[in-house]
């Protein structure tokens, strides 16, 4: 008997935490969201000064016309989890809402979001984008930013928008010259741009409506504003010298007024490899880390890199730091806490086991430069097919956020399901019935502990 009793005490210990892998650390709650039974995901997050989280994601619906409706949904829950569903369930109806989305916040709480559709001209599709804007109870600004709408041609592209403590909104994004005007700026069409508004919609014409003009096929991944209100741009490019084509990525700063610091003009990885994805994070003391993806074109590999800088521009030599090395990762998001910590989050192929399919994945470099590999180094299968990260944010009480989606989390068709789905003999109107039962992609807010 006291042998028994040996065993089963054993075995209790060894099973404190018996849940998922993810949840055994610093895990709080999480919310998953199923709209329409068809693709659901969550693209952007923020938070606000009080610790309030506001969401943006999209979701699909197919009528029984055949068509395919598209929505991009705006949520806000608050630190607890709980959701405000009388001012913040925004359903804002659309042709197109991806990656692409952006999400920001004023000093007022003030909510930007902005999106795209498509309309045809002339045989044409070409994009369109919008921005709105809400306030803190989630009452729209019609007046100022009903109808704030960015329309060039069909190659134009909105790719970020930050805030500065102004209540100022910059907007930037990407777009594509017309065969005659290459010459103009040189031998490639790819170019950037950004715009500059203030809180009631009205553009500043005179410093702000800037284009790049440096001949190279740049592409505007991210800005940035820092306390001092000096904006950051971020993106990567291609350029020919000799013949061969290079690679790499940028980061360019000007101060409000749209003049640039040339200690700023910095590139990366002019050779074989290539940097991407540059995301940029700004601590208290105005020091600026930039976070992306080194890939080494030699065999593959891609290995998560961050440089630290001065205000100024110097570069801290002891944080060009390389981390995990992998070719299956793909970074999505990164953000930085009070204390200096950074977290990474994105997706990767079977992470969790060799049929875990795609998995989400987060983890944590310290103030220090070294990573957490014992509470953050975290690999997320919900079980079923594709889970990606693609938001991270962090509160003010330093807690963590990870949004993405997961396929199948409220609701799995079963084998049975998917065997009659490719039975000839079944009914169409069985099929529909039968794929109904499954959630397919799904939302996923996932809050973690951070640090005290």
């Amino acid at each position: 008997m006291k042998y028994k009793t040996v065993l089963l005490l054993i075995s209790s210990f060894m099973c404190l935490y018996c849940g998922p892998e993810y949840k055994k650390h610093n895990f709080i709650w999480e919310r998953r969201y199923d709209f329409n039974r068809e693709s659901d995901r969550v693209d952007k997050v923020i938070v606000s000064k009080r610790g309030d989280l506001f969401v943006l994601g999209s979701s699909y619906k197919t009528t029984d016309e055949g068509d395919r409706k598209m929505y991009g949904i705006l949520k806000k829950f608050s630190s607890k989890g709980k959701e405000d569903k009388k001012n913040w369930n925004k359903k804002i109806e659309t042709d197109f809402f991806d990656a692409d989305t952006n999400l920001t916040i004023d000093k007022n709480d003030n909510i930007y979001v902005a999106g795209r559709w498509y309309e045809t001209l002339t045989d044409q599709r070409r994009r369109n984008w919008w921005v709105k804007k809400y306030s803190p109870n989630g009452k729209e600004d019609a007046e100022h930013w009903g109808n704030k709408i960015f329309w060039k041609d069909s190659y134009f592209r909105l790719s970020a928008i930050d805030v500065d403590n102004k209540n100022n909104l910059y907007v930037g994004g990407n777009d594509r010259v017309e065969t005659e005007d290459v010459r103009d700026i040189g031998d490639e069409d790819g170019l950037w741009w950004i715009k500059k508004y203030n809180e009631n919609g009205v553009e500043d014409t005179n410093n702000w409506d800037k284009r790049n003009d440096n001949g190279n096929n740049d592409v505007l991944y991210e800005t940035k504003v820092d306390k001092k209100n000096n904006i950051y741009l971020s993106g990567g490019g291609r350029r020919t010298v000799a013949g061969k084509k290079e690679y790499y990525s940028w980061i360019r700063k000007y101060d409000e007024n749209g003049v640039e610091d040339k200690n700023w003009d910095k590139r990366f990885s002019p050779n074989d490899n290539s940097i991407y994805w540059i995301i940029i994070l700004i601590d208290l003391a105005n020091n600026i880390y930039t976070v992306g993806m080194l890939n080494d074109n030699s065999d593959g590999e891609t290995t998560l890199r961050i440089k630290k800088f001065s205000e100024d521009g110097i570069e801290d030599k002891n944080w060009d730091k390389k981390y995990f090395r992998n070719n299956s990762f793909n970074l999505e998001a990164a953000a930085i806490d009070k204390y200096n910590n950074i977290y990474v989050a994105g997706y990767g192929n079977n992470l969790v086991s060799a049929h875990s399919e795609r998995d989400m994945w987060i983890r944590k470099i310290g103030f220090d430069g070294q990573e957490d590999l014992i509470k953050w180094d975290k690999k997320i299968d919900g079980k079923n097919l594709d889970d990606e990260a693609y938001g991270i944010a962090i509160d003010a009480f330093n807690d963590v956020y990870v949004v993405g989606r997961g396929t199948d989390l409220i609701a799995k068709m079963t084998e049975k399901g998917e065997e009659m789905l490719f039975d000839p003999n079944v009914p169409e109107e069985k099929k529909i019935e039968i794929e109904k039962r499954a959630s397919y992609g799904d939302w996923w807010i996932l809050k973690f502990r951070g640090e005290r």
